[in-house]
């Protein structure tokens, strides 16, 4: 075999390309390519970025079901402390949540956010799968609008 066919480009596959762009004209061409490209994983996934507010939010992390951490950020202290309150009240197993402590939203990949419909702030998980089943059981109980998990870093004080 040619020192040439031995790349991951073959003579065979780059005349397969060319007739392909020469038959069917560029914009299938490119069209094939983008597609190409979906498939196969490389496309990039669209990201929406919170608007990172500029005051210091209130949160804590408690353990979840599947051994993540999950987050829970407030505007307030006091409204923290009643949230973990509840959370630790309500939870149907021993939970260990840590303090409400103040924090800063950074740009990042920590946790997955999504706005919360019960609190005034955001409930997160460190996987983005956990994320979208917060806000499915969030829609389940409240016909709002569909609400996206965003990645976001976050600098406890």
């Amino acid at each position: 075999m040619e020192a040439s066919m031995t790349g991951p480009l073959r003579k065979a596959d780059a005349n397969l390309l060319f007739r392909l762009w020469s038959t069917l004209g560029l914009l299938p061409f490119w069209l094939f390519l983008a597609l190409a490209a979906v498939l196969t994983g490389c496309a990039p996934v669209r990201v929406l970025t919170v608007p990172l507010p500029p005051t210091t939010l209130w949160g804590y992390t408690a353990e979840s079901v599947s051994a993540t951490r999950e987050l829970v950020i407030v505007t307030e202290g006091r409204e923290c402390d009643n949230a973990r309150a509840a959370y630790v009240k309500l939870a149907s197993t021993p939970v260990r949540a840590t303090e409400c402590r103040p924090l800063d939203l950074v740009p990042g990949w920590d946790f997955w956010i999504v706005p919360a419909i019960y609190v005034h702030g955001y409930l997160g998980a460190q996987a983005r799968e956990e994320c979208q089943a917060m806000e499915r059981r969030q829609s389940r109980d409240f016909a709002g609008p569909t609400r996206m998990c965003q990645p976001v870093g976050v600098e406890f004080k």
